[in-house]
């Protein structure tokens, strides 16, 4: 396979290969489908969604929140009704596609609050918090309760799948957008219970596939 791009995300053959099952999820994975939700909902004219994408959450935690609020700016998060950023615990400036660990951090504008989902039960809590303070600078409202709620979590059971659970519960937070929209999210379901391993391993296999689909190479 030769790399690919989809939108602003490009790729090589061995970001296809972190969607193996017993695999760790890489950034690209991430990037990819973040980017795919984000044109869809685009088309049905929903702009209150921000996809915050891996990149810019890694770049934010490792920045002063004056500079984080610079970089932010152009995705006018005041503006947004739900705020998405995949959270990791990687702390080495200089290598892509590290950490152990995916997470994912939700604003919601209806309740002014940091929701927290985290398939190991708050394995991320420190880079979440920071990039809490550094979103809620960017929305600029005083206002908003920078402290996290963890949200009760389907939880993995193994050390590979944090990153096909943060997608999940990504489809989860937007699923009145998206199922009102039509959009193909290739899981559906409206309890966050029912996020298991059984449909986890399926929509793994599944995202494999819709990428290779999608994403023409180069």
């Amino acid at each position: 396979m030769q790399p690919f791009s989809f939108g602003d995300v490009f790729g090589n053959p061995e970001d296809i290969q972190t969607l193996e099952e017993g695999q760790y999820l890489g950034d690209v994975a991430v990037s990819f489908y973040f980017e795919y939700l984000s044109q869809e909902l685009e088309k049905k004219s929903v702009n209150k969604i921000a996809f915050i994408q891996p990149s810019v959450s890694f770049l934010i935690q490792n920045c002063s929140v004056e500079e984080a609020v610079l970089i932010l700016s152009p995705l006018n998060l005041k503006d947004k009704e739900i705020i998405l950023c995949p959270i990791n615990n990687n702390t080495n400036l200089l290598q892509a596609n590290g950490g152990s660990h995916w997470s994912l951090l939700v604003f919601q504008s209806k309740t002014k609050s940091f929701n927290y989902y985290d398939s190991s039960s708050g394995f991320n809590l420190a880079p979440a918090q920071k990039c809490s303070e550094r979103l809620a600078a960017a929305i600029g409202d005083p206002s908003l309760n920078k402290t996290l709620v963890q949200v009760a979590s389907p939880q993995q059971k193994n050390g590979f799948d944090c990153g096909i659970y943060t997608l999940a519960f990504t489809n989860f937070v937007i699923s009145d957008y998206s199922v009102s929209q039509n959009i193909d999210t290739l899981i559906t379901f409206n309890k966050i219970e029912q996020i298991t391993p059984e449909l986890v391993s399926k929509f793994r296999k599944d995202l494999k596939s819709f990428i290779l689909s999608k994403a023409p190479t180069k």
